[in-house]
Parts: C-alpha cells; sequence; structure tokens
C-alpha cells in the first residue's frame, strides 16, 4: 500500500476514525486503483480521477506503485474500477486495464510540487462522463472557500477501510505557484492513506464540480506527528499543470464540456497568472516549465521547487509513512503499507 506520507505544518490529539467523510455513491469519475495477480487476488491502493475516456490523472507516487506492486508482490494486472463500495458486486460499476503510465518528468519520488501522474487505460470507460477540469489560477479570494475530497482512503490512521469511496469539504488553507493546501480545523476532516491521486473538486454550484488539486500528501500543523484527522492535505494544482496533461489529452472545464460562457482560459485578473511551457518528443520525454506571477494568495513556506525534493526546514517528513512503515526523510512516497496486508487479497474485481 503507498500511503500518503506524514509532512511537517500537529497537534497532540490521537486521531478519530477521507476521515470524519461520509461514504459517497457519487463522484463515479474518482476512481481506485487496483493491481491483482493473474489468480485476480488483490487490492486497492490508491484513487485517481477520470479526466478523459482513456485516461485517469492521479499522483506520482500512486502511479510508482503499479511497479513496486509488481515488483515486490507479482500484481502485474492494474485495473481502475470505478464505483463506490468494493466489498460487494453492486458497488462495483465499471472496469478498465490500464495500458501504461506516465509520471511528471520532474517528479523524482520525493518533490511534491511534481507528484502527478497520467494512466491510459487500454479500454475507454464511456458508461460515465469524465469530470471536468478547472482551467483558472487560484485568487486570493478564494482563500476559506470549501474544496469536496473525494477518495478511496481509510478513515484513520491504522484503519484498513479502504473499500468505499468517501468524501468530505475543507477549505482552502493557502497556495503557491504549484500547490493548493486545505486544513479544517474544526471538523477534523482530511484525507488519509489511499486517498492518494484522489480528487480535490472545486464546488461551482447546482451539482456542478470541476477537478481542481490532486491528493498528495499530508502535512502537521505546527510540526510533530500527523495523525490523518487533525493534519492538513496538498496536492497539485490542475491549473498550474494543464499544458502537460494537454500533451497526453484534451481535457474540459465544465462550461465547455456542458455549454456555458466559460471560455476555458487561465484568469489572470488579480490572481496568479500561470505560463506553462511544455516540450515533447517522440521519446516520450517531456520538459515542463512552470512559472506563476500575481499577487493572490500566500505563499507556502517551502524552497524553490527548482530544487527537487528540497522543502523547507520547519516542513521536512518526520514521521512514518501513515500505514506504519518509515518513509523517507523529505519524501511522500512509502513502501508497501504493512497495515494492509491482511487486506491485500482481497478478490473483487477482475
Amino acid at each position: 500500500m503507498l500511503v500518503l506520507v506524514s509532512f511537517a505544518l500537529a497537534t497532540d490529539a490521537a486521531p478519530p476514525p477521507i476521515v470524519n467523510g461520509t461514504t459517497t455513491q457519487d463522484y463515479p469519475q474518482v476512481v481506485t486503483l487496483y493491481s491483482q495477480d493473474s489468480r485476480g487476488y488483490g487490492y486497492n491502493f490508491c484513487s485517481g480521477t477520470l479526466i478523459h475516456k482513456n485516461w485517469v490523472v492521479t499522483a506520482g507516487h500512486c502511479a510508482d506503485a503499479f511497479e513496486s506492486n509488481e515488483a515486490d508482490y507479482g500484481y502485474t494486472d492494474h485495473l481502475v474500477v470505478v464505483g463506490y463500495d468494493l466489498s460487494k458486486s453492486a458497488g462495483i460499476q465499471d472496469t478498465a486495464r490500464v495500458k501504461s503510465w506516465t509520471t511528471h518528468p520532474n517528479w523524482d519520488g520525493e518533490n511534491n510540487y511534481y507528484d502527478i501522474a497520467m494512466v491510459e487505460l487500454k479500454t475507454s470507460i464511456t458508461s460515465i462522463d469524465p469530470m471536468p477540469v478547472n482551467k483558472t489560477a487560484l485568487r486570493a479570494a478564494d482563500v476559506g472557500d470549501d474544496y469536496r475530497y473525494v477518495g478511496w482512503g481509510i478513515t484513520s490512521d491504522k484503519a484498513t477501510d479502504s473499500t468505499k469511496k468517501r468524501t468530505a469539504d475543507l477549505p482552502l488553507y493557502e497556495y503557491d505557484s504549484f500547490l493548493q493546501y486545505a486544513y479544517d480545523p474544526v471538523d477534523d476532516q482530511n484525507v488519509c492513506s489511499g486517498d492518494s491521486g484522489g480528487a480535490g473538486l472545486e464546488i461551482l454550484g447546482d451539482g456542478m464540480f470541476e477537478l481542481q488539486v490532486v491528493n498528495s500528501f499530508v502535512w502537521a500543523i505546527n510540526g510533530g506527528n500527523t495523525p490523518c484527522a487533525t493534519g492538513a492535505t496538498g496536492g497539485p494544482r490542475i491549473d498550474v499543470y494543464l499544458h502537460w496533461i494537454e500533451t497526453f489529452t484534451d481535457v474540459y472545464s465544465w462550461d465547455e464540456m456542458y455549454g456555458g460562457t466559460d471560455t476555458g482560459t487561465e484568469d489572470t485578473g488579480s490572481g496568479d497568472a500561470d505560463t506553462d511551457t511544455d516540450t515533447d518528443t517522440d521519446t516520450d520525454t517531456d520538459t515542463d516549465t512552470d512559472t506563476d506571477t500575481g499577487n493572490g494568495g500566500s505563499e507556502a513556506p517551502f524552497d524553490d521547487p527548482a530544487s527537487p525534493g528540497d522543502v523547507g526546514e520547519d516542513y521536512q517528513t518526520t514521521g512514518l509513512g501513515l500505514c506504519g512503515t518509515p518513509a523517507p526523510t523529505g519524501a511522500l512516497l512509502g513502501v508497501a503499507g504493512l497495515a494492509l496486508a491482511s487486506a491485500r487479497r482481497r478478490r473483487r474485481p477482475r
């Protein structure tokens, strides 16, 4: 099990039993990633979001898990599962096998600025519409607004209950040129292990949502250990990596997909102005340069992302992965989660 690893922004409170969220049958585009062997034994380990009938966006460390599942457990058959509950047949609505996966070229297993990946499917998922994506930059006025986080993660640091999809609303805490951060100090809601790669959705109203952020890591307020419930979460902003994503496939905002006045262009008003330059060669080598300027939002306390893996002194990873596995210093990636080992031989999707 790849884990959302503890990142050091904690209280000493023990975690109550996404955390303190609710189960949901909605948001079918938020899928779970599943690996199995030739006999059909396997487990789900991360989340992702269907943004095109043939493409899922997830976290870079989730894409790395496909390889570790093959090397460590012989799980060579990889799927994305549409549904809401893996423990019953009715909760599985569609499946598609994975053809390939590509992490961001600057992802090195440690630098959360580039913890994003694209997963290509062997067959199209046409039973549902893809999730629209956000194409506008964040503004200072957005801080404090609720975003809807959706994933297939566990409900506490020690739980093994990652078979159901859950959701929770978390307010935007702050953002920088690459990432956005959410923190709920009132209800102790948060993402947890297994929510990696899942969705932070912008709430447009009237049942309309756009993918805003990819769930990546958990961090602890004021340093210390990071219980899921009392920590905060962060992840790559979709608008920042939009041009890289579109080297694989076209994606659309809500208005572009369903009609409206949105032109799909990035908002350069009083907020951030993002300039992205992508180069894609025939050898599948992508370079992505993101420049963000403007006066919107506070800067998160990280060092310049030009130095991969380099994070601010007060924000180094100091704890264990959420499944009880040591995490490398300053890295997002845990190793196979011991706490979920007993669940690894589930046999539902095939």
